[in-house]
């Protein structure tokens, strides 16, 4: 019987993680860190790093969404930077347009309004761990589209 073939020496497991900002605290099962594959789109389609983080009460029930300021600053957005973006759940859903703004400690603040029109009819719950991409778009008067996958 043949020995086994060499094994690569280049060859490495790569962590999705490892490209991604995580939020403090966030735990994600096997199955969501296999999950994290499926979502990930190759660099050149995103503008900055992807986020990873759990929905929180903060956010589903306040309405209150604001990205972090690693994310903010990889992604170019600028301290005093005002606009609107698209958000859509999955590169398919529907696009919710939201207004934001860059807060004085840095991170990006999506507008209670925008946020909560967003989540009406997406079933999203506290705890949920998602992922998040800035994305380049061509749509008329956003400057960004912010997709939202479910882990």
């Amino acid at each position: 019987m043949a020995p086994p073939p060499p094994l690569d020496e280049d060859y490495e497991d790569e962590d999705p993680l490892e490209e991604a900002i995580c939020a403090q605290r966030v735990r994600l099962s096997e199955q969501e860190v296999c999950n994290l594959w499926d979502n990930f789109l190759p660099r050149a389609e995103l503008i900055g790093a992807p986020f990873v983080t759990c929905l929180t009460t903060t956010m589903i029930d306040r309405h209150e969404m604001k990205l972090p300021k690693s994310l903010s600053e990889c992604c170019g957005i600028e301290a005093d930077e005002e606009g609107y973006a698209g958000i859509r759940l999955t590169t398919r859903g529907p696009v919710t347009t939201c207004a934001y703004g860059v807060d004085t400690d840095g991170r990006t603040n999506l507008s209670t309004d925008g946020w909560k029109s967003f989540l009406v009819d997406k079933n999203l719950h506290v705890g949920q761990a998602i992922l998040i991409t800035i994305r380049k778009t061509n749509r008329q008067g956003l400057k960004m589209m912010i997709v939202i996958d479910i882990i």
